[in-house]
């Protein structure tokens, strides 16, 4: 498998999940918890990040139909 993993943070992920699948390894999933945020805000526009990730999922998805 070919894939450029690596495109951004969220990207890699998304690309990672999909190489390690379609080589055949198995994917768990390990929950995560973290505290409410104390202070401050977060610096990630949800939309912007929403839509970046699902372009990447289409993509993936588009590249396996051929």
């Amino acid at each position: 498998m070919n894939i450029d993993i690596f495109q951004g943070y969220g990207d890699y992920f998304i690309r990672f999940l999909y190489a390690a699948e379609k080589d055949g390894l198995q994917i768990k999933e390990v929950p995560v918890f973290y505290e409410n945020r104390i202070f401050g805000e977060s610096k990630t526009r949800f939309f912007k990040i929403f839509f970046d990730y699902s372009r990447t999922v289409v993509q993936l998805w588009k590249r396996s139909l051929n």
